[in-house]
Parts: C-alpha cells; structure tokens; sequence
C-alpha cells in the first residue's frame, strides 16, 4: 500500500511541476509578444474612422454644411466615391479618402490625390487617412505630411488659393484613377467593370 502511495505523490509533484513549468513559460512567451508588439490595435471600421475625422473637421472650425459626405465622381465606366469633401464658397477645399485602421494607405493616398486634381476647381488638400495614419498633401506645393492635425483649419484654407492644374491630362488621370479604384474594389469585394 506504501508504495502506491508514494508512487502517486511523485506523479502528482511531476504534475505539479510540469504546470508551473508550462506558466512560466507561457509568460515568457506573452512578455516576449508584448516587448516587440507595444500598441493594441481596436478595430474600427472605414465608417467609424470618416465619423471621426468628420468630428475632428468639426473641431477646427468647419460647419456641418461645409462637409460632404459620400460624393460621388462619375468616370465614364466607375463611379468613385470621395468619402468627405470640404467646399468653401462653391471651391472644393480638402477631399478626404478613409480606410480601416487594417489597410495600409498607400492605394487610397494615390488615389485621394489623383481624384483632388479632377475636381472642378481642384482641391487645394488631399487626405488619405485610417485614423492611426495619415497622407495629407497640398497638391499646390506637394508637401505632404502625415498627422491630421496637419489637416488646415477654416481660417487657415480660406486664405489658401485652390491650384489649377493642365485640363488636357484629365483622360490619362481618369484612366489611371478608373484602374486604381477598381483594384481597390476588388480587394474589398467589389466588382466593377473597367473598359
């Protein structure tokens, strides 16, 4: 009888120690993941992220009847949405294009500026944005920088004078904004044809 006794308490102390072996070393690995990953991303979606930077728009002196939401640009075979446009006196200001904090900006940066130059006048500021990152680019200078406080205020575009840009180049961009946007399409899901 002794000896099953024993021989179980040897197996449950084994037991014991295989835990508390696997712990420290499932806390080594935790400690391991949060050293190289320190931000914890939330997930939103492209709606959330055009609410709020329509908030913040808000926020720097712009009135709820200066900012579009969902304009649609018709090129002949796609049909683009510009998810916020910012018109001051009847002269397109700032154009917005929001993604979701899970795709990265460099398609919707191309394209936010491309379709700004399209625009009758043209926008003066084009944004491209996922609420953690930004692309804001004067398309008069061609600075762009990349935080959306960088995104001028009211007072600020007032005094900005919209650029003009050569007309005759307009089909070649509408080409490239027509391939563009369908790419994008495609990668959410959507399909559009593209002749």
């Amino acid at each position: 009888m002794d000896f099953h006794k024993n021989s179980k308490d040897s197996r449950s102390t084994k037991g014991s120690e295989n835990r508390e072996n696997f712990e420290r070393k499932e806390t080594e690995r935790s400690n391991e993941m949060s050293k190289s990953d320190k931000r914890i991303i939330p997930y939103i979606d492209k709606a959330q992220v055009k609410e709020r930077v329509k908030k913040f728009l808000l926020s720097r002196g712009y009135s709820e009847n200066e900012i579009f939401e969902d304009v649609v640009l018709d090129l002949k075979d796609t049909p683009v949405l510009i998810d916020l446009l910012v018109k001051l006196e009847d002269e397109n200001k700032i154009l917005i294009l929001c993604d979701s904090p899970s795709e990265t900006l460099t398609l919707t940066a191309r394209l936010s500026t491309l379709i700004a130059k399209l625009l009758e006048p043209p926008a003066r500021i084009s944004v491209a944005t996922n609420w953690m990152e930004s692309e804001i680019t004067d398309l008069l200078t061609g600075r762009t920088r990349y935080s959306l406080d960088c995104i001028p205020s009211k007072q600020e575009i007032k005094e900005m004078q919209n650029p003009s840009f050569d007309r005759s180049k307009d089909e070649k961009i509408k080409k490239v904004v027509s391939g563009l946007y369908s790419m994008k399409c495609r990668k959410c899901g959507l399909n559009f044809r593209c002749q």
